[in-house]
């Protein structure tokens, strides 16, 4: 398995910093806890949906901040 997670990020170029970083740890452990059987997400949902939810969580976080 580590081998194949190696070859993810020598293939698709990613930083080796980014082993280093809680969301990376947290995403294998979600994973390892779901299984083998979990649905990894679309290209359209990593792009759009996803991506959109987390502007609107941030603008949030920015709009509680310029209140205080």
């Amino acid at each position: 398995m580590s081998t194949k997670i190696a070859l993810f990020f020598y293939n698709n170029v990613i930083p080796f910093n980014v082993a280093r970083s809680e969301e990376f740890t947290k995403m294998v452990e979600m994973i390892a806890k779901h299984g083998p059987g979990i649905k990894p997400p679309s290209y359209h949902e990593i792009r759009v949906k996803f991506l959109k939810q987390q502007v609107e969580k941030i603008n949030q976080i920015l709009e509680e901040d310029r209140l205080c």
